[in-house]
């Protein structure tokens, strides 16, 4: 293994005299700062030319009928990505039993609100104070209810 690299007869690195170097080393940089004068004199200084892998270019995993000479393992995370569909078709049965929820309190509050004028037709104002106090009553829980479900289906949106 080379453990340094001479760099003194080198014009580019005038300041470098050496550097040193681990088992795997990357060298990167701009174009023109000198990756592969650096390159090059690794491979003329390596004593271990086996365990050296230069990377030159493509043209080393480019088979000779033009397929790429690598092994794909994989893309994607199978378990993750079922997981993650399982709670998507899961939102959207919530969300749809959520709009059959909605749309049963939408016509549950209209026929709340014919039953209570046929009964101030029929009874008059007497019982009006009493069945307007049990409406009141009726259509906060109902706004409650919508509240809640509203929220639900907020949450729902969030965490697709």
């Amino acid at each position: 293994m080379l453990d340094s690299i001479d760099l003194n007869n080198i014009p580019l690195f005038v300041d470098n005299s050496s550097v040193e170097l681990s088992d795997t080393n990357l060298i990167y940089g701009k174009n023109g700062t000198g990756k592969s004068t650096m390159v090059k004199a690794i491979s003329h200084q390596i004593n271990d030319a086996e365990h050296c892998i230069i990377f030159d270019g493509m043209e080393r995993f480019i088979r000779p009928d033009k397929k790429l000479n690598a092994i794909l393992l994989g893309t994607q995370n199978l378990e993750i990505e079922k997981n993650i569909n399982d709670l998507v078709t899961l939102r959207g049965k919530l969300q749809a039993q959520l709009n059959v929820a909605k749309k049963a309190y939408d016509t549950h509050q209209v026929v709340l609100m014919i039953q209570f004028n046929v009964i101030k037709i029929l009874y008059g104002t007497m019982f009006i104070g009493i069945f307007s106090t049990i409406f009141q009553k009726i259509y906060a829980v109902g706004e409650e209810v919508k509240s809640h479900s509203q929220k639900s289906s907020n949450n729902l949106g969030q965490r697709n």
